[in-house]
């Protein structure tokens, strides 16, 4: 998965507004003047796997014991032109050229004994151990044409599998320095074998999200801006970076405390329509994330993902 769409997964899966607003706070301060590059900056990014970003309750770990193997989660870094945002003015102040130190975390629970672990329990050569998990398909990107029309987009790439609901937020192509900031469609349809599944007009998007879950579909974020010097320097501006979440299965508050198992809808190898409206008449890509029911099984001192 991208960057931008760990994002999405953790702002959607967290309870409430302001552990959204902490997730992408915690990922890195702003750096608009020269003396906000003479103090340490860190970068905390939560990578969700197999638990959600934050739960009021108890996660269900990993049942490492179970296999044979070591889990492995392999992490590559973009180069720092990639996250830092630089003017082109000469007089502007510059940004690092590497990273200091980079660390990679895991919380892990451990056991009391042996006498703990689910293989000496049950025997799973014969048996079989599912542990439910939420699982995002690999972003897909779609050029949105300037003009502010109504887009007709055939989305494609479904594996087989129950299909929980469909992410989708815009990034402006023009605003190179804000490419981090989301914009939700003003009007989006979601139609599949000719039925509506989702209809959400004039940014109703916004409203409905928030009624079938705990927290808006929006996080706190600033937009920057270039102001001339000397010596040169970013301004910001606090903006909301919104997003939507259109639905296949019932409404349960999927971000609440408690895993409640909706069934989506099994779209096999089928295609989605989307019909999408951008906010304004610039040019914009859509950026789409398919989220499935998934169950992994462990069996055998070996673990696959399940759909």
């Amino acid at each position: 998965m991208t960057g931008a769409q760990v994002l999405a997964k953790n702002v959607r899966s967290v309870r409430t507004q302001s552990q959204a607003d902490a997730i992408l706070s915690l990922g890195g301060n702003e750096c608009k003047t020269a003396a906000d590059f003479d103090v340490d900056q860190f970068a905390y990014l939560v990578i969700p796997i197999w638990c959600c970003p934050s739960n009021d309750g108890l996660s269900v770990p990993l049942p490492g014991d179970t296999l044979a193997q070591q889990v492995m989660v392999t992490a590559q870094l973009k180069p720092s032109s990639g996250f830092w945002v630089a003017s082109s003015s000469a007089a502007a102040p510059a940004p690092p050229q590497s990273l200091d130190v980079a660390t990679f975390m895991v919380e892990q629970l451990t056991m009391v004994d042996r006498g703990m672990a689910i293989s000496n329990h049950v025997d799973l050569n014969t048996h079989e151990l599912l542990m439910p998990v939420g699982f995002d398909q690999q972003e897909l990107q779609v050029p949105i044409l300037a003009g502010g029309a109504v887009q007709p987009i055939t989305l494609t790439g479904f594996r087989s599998g129950q299909v929980k609901a469909i992410q989708v937020w815009l990034t402006k192509d023009s605003d190179t320095l804000n490419q981090g900031l989301w914009y939700a469609p003003q009007s989006v349809t979601v139609l599949y074998a000719g039925t509506i599944y989702s209809q959400y007009q004039n940014g109703v998007g916004a409203i409905m999200n928030l009624i079938d879950g705990t927290k808006p579909s929006a996080v706190n974020h600033s937009k920057l801006a270039i102001v001339a010097g000397p010596p040169a320097s970013f301004n910001s501006t606090p903006v909301l970076s919104q997003y939507v979440t259109l639905p296949f299965g019932n409404p349960t508050g999927s971000d609440y405390e408690a895993e409640v198992l909706t069934h989506g809808k099994p779209i096999l190898n089928g295609l989605v329509n989307l019909q999408l409206q951008a906010p304004t008449a610039d040019a914009y890509t859509a950026h789409v994330a398919y989220i499935y029911n998934a169950t992994l099984v462990f069996s055998r001192s070996s673990a696959e993902f399940r759909f």
